[in-house]
């Protein structure tokens, strides 16, 4: 047995957070400290800004926190002190570690006045309600001021007794020069924001570019072809393999007309690079379904040819949908199985042929499609990768997301369990980890909470700085172009991110170098953490057979081989109230003919009421020859004389529709007389002996 699989993932989780928890003394010395810092200045916000944090970094070292104790008149051991307050052995003290409240009252305080100040003298004037510059504000204004300018927090007085911190009895701006300091740092994240947006913008644009192509070709399938798998073996694959190539996907979207993007189209079915193309990535649940009856087929009768001659009880060579479905009932199948029948029916005929369930004697399907969920064997994975990279994270980004996507998809599973050495049930474990069978995992399916914890510090971060390089870049104060421990630490406190800070550099430092680069940190920026992706559309199937446990809806039949279906996605003529066009006039010569007409046979000629059936023996008008009187009379053949008055015609009731569209514009109508056509005459023709003497008309 690999090394730590005779313990669950919780088992490792708890020793290793007892190994890396705090002493529990740190509690009480927090306690202890806090009690003393208020008896001696009132408050603990005003003993760290008289007595520590000189500098207004929101930090203090060893040696600052060493002159402000021996200056209070502290009796203990200092150092002892803060070593229990330095819990990540960082060298450095921050007031969230001697008092939460007070340091979430300062920072509110602090982004308060940044949004609502442009200067020391700008906060000074507005809060003292006068016009003109002033140097100082007493605690009376600077009270109500606060309260007048949407400080809602409270604790004015606490406030003001920190910042007055020599006891002057007024604030004036060198009391608040921390403010000039916190514009700048404001001004340095904004300008970041900005040049991160636009490349934010780029990669939100192209996720969604390329979710909208996959979207609009399985759609495009569907309705073409009814069924996934059918698409598949008769236009994707036509050699009936189950893999796709790049060149074979182009070749089919040109062949069925598809209008889209096939470049961005690859890029959204071939996500892990594997550079082919699966069946159960165009479409997971139904390479399930025949996964799950070539097994059947496998185990009961050893090949399709023994398969179909025992569905075949009429020796039809022709299963029919209900013949099909008796069939696999009767030998034990219980998997859904009309959507099966409408994935082997490869002609869409409404019977499955011997042919038809030849490609599965070649298919070796993926072994996770068959395989049932294992739990203990998740458990065991998991444990195991707690074992050997001592965090989830750090496991994640070395072993599983190795191209930092954020989805692990089945190869880097499979991959990864052979890394770790593995022998267990992988398919087991992939099943139970996938529960949603989407066909990836992501990090929260390993650890909910490193997965949550990491997707809050990428929220922020888009947020404050537009992505994760550009806060690194704002972190990085000596231009080294990494981030250590104490810039990373000192840039999430500086802008509001106060979580974990120490467990989110380790486990993004993966190198454990003690530095992050934005190389490291730049994973962040790919990742598509968010909302959920909508579920996918069920495949609707036509109601050909007996009703079974399954849906039976009724639902639209697939399209007959040969014809394409087109349709749009907003308001078209389907949508317009079209006026009738029956004996319209020219105010609407370009309206669409709605009107309807049969064509069929004369009906055979029938007797008048009263004429008997020998009639035609007797003479009749119809007897006489009278082509010699018409010759006669007429030297040509008769002509029909049409006059020159307009027809009147029989203009259409308009009426406006609520939507524009046909119908709804009132065309003018054309003053003058009769509408003529005119075109070129066709010259005469002549033998080339008599061209001089007939007049021919110019060009």
């Amino acid at each position: 047995m690999a090394p730590g699989l005779g313990h669950t993932a919780h088992q490792v989780a708890s020793d290793i957070h007892l190994e890396q928890a705090p002493p529990l003394s740190l509690q009480t010395q927090s306690s202890d400290l806090r009690g003393f810092l208020e008896r001696r200045e009132g408050s603990t916000l005003r003993a760290w800004l008289l007595h520590f944090d000189r500098n207004h970094d929101q930090k203090i070292s060893l040696t600052e926190f060493t002159r402000g104790m021996r200056k209070l008149g502290y009796p203990g051991d200092v150092s002892a002190v803060f070593n229990t307050l330095d819990v990540d052995q960082s060298g450095e003290i921050s007031l969230e570690e001697v008092d939460a409240f007070a340091a979430t009252l300062w920072r509110n305080f602090r982004a308060w006045c940044v949004a609502s100040f442009e200067s020391p003298q700008d906060m000074l004037m507005k809060m003292s309600e006068v016009t003109e510059a002033t140097d100082t504000v007493d605690k009376s204004c600077f009270t109500e001021g606060a309260r007048k300018l949407g400080w809602e927090d409270g604790y004015e007085d606490v406030l003001y007794h920190s910042i007055d911190d020599e006891d002057h009895g007024c604030i004036a701006a060198v009391n608040i020069k921390w403010l000039e300091t916190e514009k700048k740092q404001q001004k340095r994240k904004e300008q970041a924001r900005a040049r991160a947006l636009s490349e934010r913008a780029r990669r939100t644009a192209e996720r969604k570019a390329i979710a909208n192509v996959q979207k609009d070709f399985k759609k495009f399938l569907k309705k073409k072809y009814g069924h996934f798998v059918r698409a598949w073996r008769r236009s994707l694959s036509g050699d009936g393999s189950m893999l796709l190539q790049k060149t074979d996907l182009f070749k089919a979207c040109a062949r069925m007309g598809w209008p889209g993007d096939v470049r961005l189209l690859w890029r959204a079915f071939d996500p892990d690079d594997s550079g082919a193309i699966s069946i159960e990535e165009l479409d997971v649940k139904s390479a399930e379904s025949i996964a799950l009856f070539h097994r059947f087929v496998d185990q009961h009768f050893g090949n399709t040819s023994v398969a179909f001659r025992a569905f075949d009880r009429s020796n039809t060579k022709k299963l029919r949908q209900g013949e099909f479905l008796s069939a696999l009932k009767s030998y034990g199948f219980t998997e859904p199985t009309k959507s099966l029948f409408q994935a082997l029916d490869f002609e869409g005929n409404g019977y499955i042929v011997e042919e038809d369930l030849f490609f599965l004697d070649r298919w070796r399907p993926p072994a996770f499609l068959v395989a049932a969920p294992n739990p203990q064997a998740a458990e065991e994975v998991k444990a195991l990768l707690l074992v050997t990279y001592r965090s989830y994270l750090r496991a994640w980004r070395q072993c599983l997301d190795v191209d930092s996507s954020n989805r692990v998809y089945w190869n880097e599973f499979e991959a990864a369990c052979r890394k770790l050495k593995y022998t267990g049930d992988v398919a087991g474990a992939w099943r139970a980890l996938d529960e949603d069978l989407s066909g990836f995992i992501t990090l929260h399916e390993i650890d909910a909470v490193v997965g949550d914890q990491l997707a809050g510090f990428k929220q922020w971060v888009e947020e404050e700085f537009g992505g994760a390089k550009s806060a690194l870049k704002v972190f990085d104060g000596d231009g080294s172009h990494q981030v250590s421990f104490r810039e990373f630490r000192r840039g999430c406190r500086t802008y509001g991110y106060h979580q974990d800070v120490h467990g989110l550099f380790h486990a993004l430092d993966v190198e454990t170098s003690g530095h992050i680069s934005t190389n490291e940190v730049a994973f962040l920026d790919e990742w598509t953490a968010g909302d959920p992706e909508p579920p996918p559309t069920p495949l609707t199937e036509p109601k050909t057979g007996s009703s079974g446990p399954e849906d039976d809806s009724v639902v639209q039949p697939p399209l007959p081989p040969g014809l394409t279906f087109y349709e749009t996605d907003g308001p078209g003529p389907a949508r317009y109230n079209v006026p009738t066009t029956i004996g319209a006039g020219p105010l609407a010569p370009t309206i669409h003919f709605s009107g309807a007409y049969t064509f069929r046979r004369r009906p055979p000629r029938q007797l008048l009421p009263g004429v008997a059936k020998d009639a035609s023996d007797t003479p009749s008008p119809c007897t006489y020859d009278d082509e010699r009187s018409r010759v006669a009379v007429f030297p040509s053949k008769p002509v029909c004389v049409f006059g020159t008055e307009p027809r009147h015609a029989i203009e259409a009731q308009v009426r406006l529709s609520d939507e524009p569209g046909p119908g709804h514009y009132l065309l003018s109508r054309r003053i003058g007389g009769q509408p003529v056509t005119l075109s070129p005459r066709r010259p005469l023709r002549k033998h080339p002996l008599f061209r001089d003497t007939f007049y021919v008309p110019p060009a």
